[in-house]
């Protein structure tokens, strides 16, 4: 089948000759004795995921690698390769076992062994995710006990393919915080059907716009379904749904890059000139949400450009300057610039220090009245306000504090260790 940036090829034959037997491959004890846990692995070579240079992968016990560099609790949401995500908990049981291999041509992680926390009197689940140099995947299932559609998803998703996502980082001055927004902009959903005994799943890429360059392979594109364009203000190509895509509109690419490639004449001003505000320091906070597209950053910028055309004039395009700046990393949480720094919002930032004494005396005098109160109510301990004081003491309001656990979907989050 074909995916846009996938096509999937299944193999019922010849399983042998895929199957990696990992007889020298330790067994990872974090994983192997945990549940809903993640370990981040370092890979020996550069691995293209939807066209995004992937250097670490994240192998949790829930049957799926996690792909992005930002780390958050809720990796079942996107961003994963799922040879079959669902809620296994290789702690059950001593002969559970998850296994990982890397060397210079591929990454197998192997869930061996492994039951389903929720339904473990079903069977044993043994399968193995490859990813090659070539960045081919395989999804390779030795032991299915029973149809993947009968796993509950009540705790857990169940899942069998691959997706993947941009982010969108929101300044929230009230708050003095940055929000990070996820929006899944592909995903690979593969029938569960085909995941039987025996089976072989493979998932080739196809070439995709962010793996180009230069300029001329840009406006080209051959042998792509894909519109790409070219900003020479950021140097890269894009259909502006990948990782980098809050910074293309930062910068005026969604303007700029329509079919034609910024060429600086010899004389003129730089090429983009860009004023914009962030704010100096933040914290990240993430919420998960369907396919969308992002807001666009307001900014002005000037910009001097020269056609080229999107099928033609390829010559001139070879011929652009080099990008002024450089391609700012869209999963940092950390600014570099003052909000304030033009000045414009030093009035906000004031805040009348008479109102600040007002508060201040306010705080004091209902400090001051609790204070009297409860020296009354401790010196007339039969007064009103003595019983009252006597019967919300500590030793009493402790003994009707309640624990629970939440039974909500917070249930799929990830505690994700690092061996990077």
């Amino acid at each position: 089948d074909h995916y846009n940036y996938y096509t999937s090829d299944i193999i019922s034959k010849n399983f042998t000759e895929h199957w990696v037997e990992l007889e020298n491959a330790p067994r990872h004890e974090t994983l192997s004795s945990g549940h809903r846990v993640a370990a981040v692995f370092n890979l020996k070579f550069d691995f293209y995921f939807y066209g995004h240079k992937v250097t670490n992968v994240t192998v949790a016990t829930g049957g799926f690698l996690y792909m992005s560099p930002f780390l958050h609790q809720w990796l079942t949401a996107t961003q994963y390769i799922a040879p079959l995500m669902a809620n296994f908990d290789p702690s059950f049981s001593a002969e559970s076992s998850i296994y990982i291999q890397s060397d210079e041509n591929r990454f197998i992680a192997e869930w061996k062994n492994v039951v389903l926390k929720d339904q473990n009197t079903t069977g044993r689940f043994h399968f193995q995710a490859v990813l090659q140099a070539d960045s081919i995947i395989k999804f390779l299932y030795k032991s299915v006990p029973f149809p993947i559609k009968n796993i509950s998803n009540d705790e857990h998703p169940v899942k069998v393919g691959v997706s993947d996502a941009y982010y969108n980082d929101t300044y929230i001055p009230e708050s003095n915080i940055k929000r990070r927004t996820i929006y899944e902009y592909h995903k690979v959903s593969l029938p569960l059907s085909l995941v039987t005994t025996g089976t072989v799943i493979i998932l080739k890429p196809l070439p995709t716009c962010n793996r180009l360059t230069e300029c001329e392979s840009c406006v080209e594109h051959k042998n792509m379904k894909f519109d790409c364009r070219w900003c020479n203000t950021v140097g890269r190509c894009s259909d502006r749904l990948d990782w980098y895509r809050q910074h293309w509109d930062k910068e005026g690419c969604q303007n700029s890059s329509m079919n034609k490639c910024e060429l600086l004449p010899t004389g003129n001003p730089p090429i983009s000139e860009v004023t914009s505000s962030t704010p100096a320091s933040s914290v990240s906070t993430l919420s998960t949400g369907a396919s969308g597209t992002s807001n666009e950053s307001n900014h002005s910028a000037k910009t001097h450009m020269a056609e080229c055309d999107h099928t033609k004039d390829v010559k001139v395009c070879s011929s652009l300057p080099p990008p002024p700046r450089h391609i700012a990393d869209p999963l940092s949480t950390s600014f570099n610039e003052d909000p304030c720094s033009d000045g414009q919002c030093s009035k906000k930032s004031e805040f009348p220090v008479a109102v600040i004494v007002i508060v201040i005396i306010i705080i004091c005098g209902l400090l001051a009245g609790l204070a009297g109160w409860v020296y009354y109510a401790y010196t007339h301990p039969t007064s009103r306000s003595g019983m009252w004081l006597m019967e919300h003491r500590p030793s009493q309001i402790k003994s009707r504090i309640k624990f629970w656990k939440s039974s909500s979907e917070a249930g799929t989050k990830y505690k994700v260790e690092s061996e990077a």
